[in-house]
């Protein structure tokens, strides 16, 4: 009802009740802001830039020359959202989307493993591409799509970069540089570990995935498993 309405009045018990689904959700409470008027309080999201955050965190991590391996305690935590009890080895020298999800997840673009009733999971980049052309949703942009040029907080999805098979590779741009895309990607080039790079804008990219800010999960359909 909250998010339904956010401009409505709430009273001190429902804004108690407001801020503990924020902490199940992992929302932080420092964006509700209360207003006395009167006997109630009007409480309000400040909607924060969350592609610049899931730009400034990719980089943080990217940096890093995270290794995919078990013993890496950085692609542990990149892992830990797959109930695989082989994930390591599900993921090993794949881990590109695992990485652009563990971003998500950590700014607080809060998204399922998979996606009610799709067929693949987000630790794969079909998955993302799938997701980003929902009715719900419609955040892709195909790579020269007219009124579109590339952000700091976009997705990018590459198409035949690594291999013959579609969409087989996924980052995060960083910035865009004329001709260029400064981009952080897990996996990177498929040799099991992070960095930062630049990457062609003419060359192997399918399309972008932008994320609004005020995206939140809210599936109402009915789940039918897969």
């Amino acid at each position: 009802m909250y998010f339904q309405n956010p401009g409505r009045s709430l009273s001190k018990i429902e804004i108690s009740r407001l801020e503990n689904v924020f902490t199940e959700l992992g929302i932080s409470k420092e964006k509700i802001k209360a207003d006395v008027n009167v006997n109630v309080q009007t409480v309000n999201i400040n909607i924060e830039d969350r592609r610049s955050k899931l730009a400034d965190l990719a980089e943080t991590l990217a940096r890093q020359n995270i290794i995919g391996t078990p013993g890496d305690k950085r692609y542990q935590e990149i892992c830990r959202y797959w109930p695989d009890s082989d994930i390591y080895k599900v993921l090993e020298a794949n881990w590109c989307a695992a990485f652009v999800y563990h971003c998500c997840m950590k700014v607080g673009i809060k998204l399922p493993i998979r996606y009610p009733n799709r067929m693949y999971r987000l630790a794969g980049v079909g998955a993302w591409l799938d997701w980003a052309q929902l009715a719900e949703t419609v955040f892709f942009y195909r790579d020269m799509q007219e009124g579109f040029e590339p952000e700091r907080g976009d997705i990018v999805i590459y198409e035949k970069l690594l291999t013959d098979n579609s969409h087989d590779h996924i980052g995060i741009v960083l910035a865009c540089d004329g001709d260029q895309l400064l981009v952080a990607e897990g996996n990177t080039d498929n040799k099991n570990y992070s960095s930062i790079l630049y990457r062609e804008r003419g060359h192997c990219i399918l399309g972008y995935i932008r994320v609004d800010d005020s995206y939140q999960f809210n599936f109402q359909g009915e789940y039918r498993p897969v």
